[in-house]
């Protein structure tokens, strides 16, 4: 083992290649209104509501590749120290309406 980690025989090439993973991230957001008053008593209706969510839409971090979360060794999967050999997480974006009669 110390043949391979001497820095005289490979010059410490990992070094270069090593990247601050630190990662802040914007995961989910929703926001959901409700529409009350006399437009309900004119459509004849009980309720409406109104959702809207974003998943994945933000990450601020220095490391150079996709999404430090997202990829084969990530951080769920006990392998730490290598990236790659997946795509981006990806975003989404969902709205919907509730109505009640």
């Amino acid at each position: 083992q110390d043949y391979y980690r001497s820095s005289t025989r490979f010059n410490r090439a990992s070094e270069i290649l090593v990247q601050d993973a630190s990662w802040v991230k914007l995961r989910n957001i929703g926001l959901s209104y409700n529409i009350t008053g006399k437009i309900l008593d004119k459509l004849r209706m009980d309720n409406i509501s109104l959702t809207a969510s974003a998943n994945n839409i933000l990450i601020w971090t220095p490391f150079e590749g996709f999404d430090p979360e997202g990829n084969q060794y990530s951080a769920g999967s006990n392998v730490y120290g290598f990236t790659g050999l997946s795509t981006p997480i990806t975003e989404s974006y969902s709205f919907g309406i509730k109505l009640g009669f």
